[in-house]
């Protein structure tokens, strides 16, 4: 959005979030019979996780004296706004880092016949996503890489699906850490069911599906009302599915 409104590429601002949702919500479809069987099924149930495990990360010592220090003279808001604030200026330092240069210039298209290779770019988008504990951190720099020249949209959708997977490990520690069995499962169950889904996808047909999902993403941007009714949709279908 920020890009739009700096006057850059509608079509490339828009580009990476459009795809990040359609895989998303691609990937959930199918994971939610395969994690229902499973869940039906008990084959989970014997995986679980001691709550006296140790969780406690080297961004953690680091980070808690500073906002324990915050918070002593913030409210809570200020908090927010002091977060808010740090990571737009963080995207901000990161985006006028890059430089400017397309996947051919200064050795980037070597590199790209090894690190853009659909299985590496799985692995890269789940390890990103498990340091970050956050698959909006790991997901946004994808849209200066972009706007840089330095990542093309068909290149990212291996990273999107590892993310969209790892990203539920920061809930599978709080499940943990509450003692909750049950929680556990379900999520444990998400992340198997994602992987299976991942997996059949990358092996069996990756590129139907990266071609089917690039039409989508073209079909949605064409015109303002299909992007109404995308936009529409990722809320109202989670509201309709909430009664079911």
């Amino acid at each position: 959005f920020i890009y739009i409104l700096r006057g850059r590429s509608r079509s490339t601002s828009l580009a990476m979030g459009l795809l990040s949702l359609s895989v998303a919500g691609t990937l959930q479809f199918f994971a939610l019979f395969i994690g229902i069987t499973l869940l039906q099924l008990g084959v989970l149930d014997g995986f679980q996780m001691q709550s006296s495990t140790v969780l406690s990360g080297l961004t953690d010592l680091i980070l808690d004296p500073i906002s324990h220090a915050l918070a002593v003279y913030l409210p809570s808001w200020g908090l927010f706004l002091v977060g808010l604030g740090i990571i737009m200026v963080s995207f901000n330092l990161f985006d006028h880092c890059l430089p400017e240069m397309t996947l051919k210039e200064k050795g980037i298209g070597t590199i790209s016949q090894f690190v853009y290779k659909p299985w590496v770019m799985f692995l890269l988008g789940c390890g990103i996503t498990l340091i970050s504990m956050s698959v909006s951190i790991s997901l946004s720099i994808l849209v200066p890489l972009s706007q840089r020249g330095m990542v093309r949209r068909e290149n990212i959708i291996p990273y999107i699906m590892g993310a969209n997977i790892s990203t539920f490990i920061d809930t599978l520690l709080a499940a943990v850490l509450l003692g909750n069995e049950a929680a556990f499962t379900i999520v444990l169950a998400e992340m198997v069911s994602l992987s299976i889904v991942s997996a059949v996808i990358l092996i069996v047909n990756y590129g139907a599906y990266e071609r089917a999902l690039l039409r989508f993403v073209d079909w949605t941007m064409s015109d303002n009302r299909n992007l109404t009714v995308f936009m529409v949709s990722i809320f109202v279908v989670p509201i309709v599915l909430m009664f079911f």
